[in-house]
């Protein structure tokens, strides 16, 4: 049996390979795994269409001849690389087979060349790593790649919080031992023409008169009964509507929200 090129294989056949490479020996008729093929094959993927022959050597009754073709490669994207051998890019024309990063996905298959975590499309330096995508001067090209990135940016400062104060309480008067408290006394008036209590609280110190709370009593046999509790200005002063009941009534600050201050009770005062 004769392939291409003269060479001969015996009844028995066997595998040849058809190589553009192949030494070419049309005279020695030795049988040899590699021939030239008298047509060359193509270096990429191509449509046309290529016929072999297979002959019978001598003559002689018929006989059967099985021939099978089978392709080693392919190269569908027709860089000269075989797809299944070393072609890190199937698809896609890469004959250097560039592969910036190392990750055995050549570069027009890889979105990311440089693998720093920005797509290619979106990297403001594609070809080197630069995972931060610092960019100085704000040129669209990261400091890795700029020849000119600028000067750092100075980092804006936070101002300190303001510090919370409080409103002074009332201290320790001078010459006082733990437990001193400063005088206060509180009087109340009634306005019978206006049908109002007045009054106002008193103390040296602010604490111990502004905002204080000051409870309106009316006497009564056994115990008093609670008739208003008011808050006094930034005077010291306050004031209500006087009931119409006829009795006794006076008004009184405690030191429960304020320790360093005097308790005080007012003169009583009589409405008609």
């Amino acid at each position: 049996m004769l392939a291409d090129q003269f060479s001969r294989f015996d009844r028995n056949g066997g595998w040849v390979t058809f190589d553009n490479q192949a030494p070419e020996d049309p005279l020695g008729g030795s049988r040899a795994d590699r021939v030239r093929p008298r047509q060359p094959l193509p270096e990429s993927w191509t449509s046309n269409r290529y016929t072999f022959y297979v002959e019978q050597g001598f003559r002689g009754p018929s006989e059967s001849i099985t021939v099978t073709i089978t392709w080693s490669d392919c190269d569908v994207d027709r860089d000269f690389t075989g797809d299944k051998s070393r072609d890190n890019c199937v698809g896609l024309y890469n004959p250097g087979q560039d592969d910036l990063d190392g990750d055995r996905v050549g570069d027009p298959c890889d979105a990311d060349d440089d693998n720093d975590g920005s797509t290619d499309a979106a990297d403001n330096c594609p070809t080197v790593a630069n995972a931060a995508q610092t960019d100085w001067d704000g040129d669209r090209i990261g400091n890795a790649c700029d020849s000119t990135p600028g000067t750092a940016p100075v980092a804006a400062t936070t101002p300190p919080a303001p510090t919370p104060t409080t409103s002074p309480t009332p201290g320790a008067a001078s010459g006082c031992t733990t437990g001193c408290a400063y005088a206060r006394t509180v009087g109340l008036r009634h306005r019978a023409a206006r049908h109002r209590f007045v009054g106002t609280v008193d103390s040296p110190a602010a604490g111990c008169r502004v905002g204080i709370e000051v409870t309106v009593w009316r006497k009564w046999s056994g115990a008093d009964r609670k008739l208003v509790v008011l808050t006094t200005r930034s005077t010291g002063k306050f004031r209500t509507k006087a009931p119409r009941r006829p009795g006794r009534y006076y008004a009184s600050v405690s030191s429960d929200a304020q320790p360093l201050c005097s308790t005080s009770t007012s003169p009583v005062v009589r409405v008609r």
